[in-house]
């Protein structure tokens, strides 16, 4: 079981890791090219994928897209404004 995090987008919030799915300007409007650049970005032999969510939902459905077409369990990270601190959600297990 080989497990991968990431943050969503790069650049739009703090947060504790330095891999990110989608750098750079991102065009919400291109579905199709969200969905190629998260499938790109996450490894063919991943089972498992943590991510940091920042906020842009084009962007976080094009990886929930992905590891639903490709069987990997995905569990979601968000910010408690009110701990200061992030906590889980899985969408896909």
């Amino acid at each position: 079981m080989k497990t991968v995090v990431f943050g969503l987008c790069e650049g739009r919030h703090e947060i504790p890791i330095s891999d990110y799915i989608f750098s750079g300007v991102v065009d919400p409007t291109d579905v199709d090219g969200l969905f190629e650049i998260a499938n790109s970005a996450i490894p063919e032999d991943v089972t498992n994928v943590i991510i940091y969510v920042t906020g842009l939902t084009v962007a976080f459905g094009a990886v929930v897209a992905v590891c639903a077409k490709r069987g990997i369990a995905l569990e979601a990270r968000h910010f408690n404004r009110d701990t200061n601190e992030y906590y889980a959600q899985t969408i896909l297990n």
